[in-house]
């Protein structure tokens, strides 16, 4: 597997995104996934070439707006244009599939749930991270005004972040274990993720983010000045939480499923 995550990312993707993707691709050192890969909600595909040696056999996801990209990258042997709650595949087809960052975007949720288990084969492994149910809460802003007791701005910045972020679901751990289990998986391990220092300089640096959404539209890509990481002046801060730590609450979740 590949190793400096961060440096990857920060080349070209902006500071927090690069912060916590670098968290989760660290999350997938170490698994032992079957053949052939889906990969629900790819995107670019810059997560799936960050984070694995060699290209995953499908990646699916419901809008063309970065398929382009992940075509031109070759991290996927085959893309496809689908919603996940209507898989164009046979029962059982899959050796595993992972879904980073996704399901918590999807208006259909259960439909997804279902048909993912549909085409994993008996046994094989479904990978996948979320934001936690009480993710609003880890947030900068959202702790500053409430120790300003300013709780109709806590409330509107919460709103906000979840809107710009188009999240759907917050759910809790129980309620994620009770959806999987009704299915049909197996949660074989869990783990919350990203502190909630970590995600306090996540939304600092999302702020100082924005001039990179300009150079995404002008000059089609998110870093103006590629290579040059290692000169960012939050670099170094940046580096102390982009690793994995041991930690009863975060800001996200990890689950390990089985079928």
């Amino acid at each position: 597997m590949k190793d400096n995550f961060l440096h990857t990312y920060l080349d070209s993707r902006p500071m927090h995104f690069s912060l916590l993707r670098s968290v989760e691709c660290n999350l997938y050192q170490g698994l032992s996934l079957d053949r052939p890969i889906l990969d629900l909600g790819c995107g670019d595909g810059f997560f799936a070439s960050t984070t694995f040696h060699s290209p995953l056999e499908f990646g699916v996801d419901p809008s063309t707006r970065y398929m382009e990209d992940a075509k031109d990258s070759g991290v996927y042997h085959n893309l496809l244009r689908a919603n996940g709650s209507s898989l164009p595949f046979p029962d059982e087809y899959f050796g595993s599939a992972i879904s980073n960052s996704v399901l918590e975007h999807i208006l259909d949720l259960d439909a997804t749930l279902q048909e993912i288990y549909r085409v994993l084969q008996k046994g094989a492994y479904f990978v996948f991270t979320v934001p936690a149910d009480d993710y609003t809460e880890y947030l900068l802003g959202t702790h500053i005004f409430r120790l300003l007791h300013l709780r109709l701005l806590e409330k509107l910045y919460s709103w906000y972040f979840t809107y710009i972020s188009r999240h759907i679901h917050y759910l809790s751990y129980d309620t994620w274990v009770e959806k999987l289990n009704n299915i049909g998986f197996e949660v074989v391990n869990f783990r919350p993720y990203f502190s909630r220092k970590a995600m306090w300089i996540f939304d600092l640096t999302h702020w100082l983010g924005y001039p990179a959404f300009i150079y995404k539209m002008i000059v089609n890509r998110w870093v103006l000045f590629q290579g040059m990481s290692t000169y960012l002046p939050f670099h170094n801060l940046l580096k102390s939480f982009a690793r994995l730590e041991e930690m009863d609450a975060g800001a996200y979740f990890y689950f390990l499923c089985r079928r």
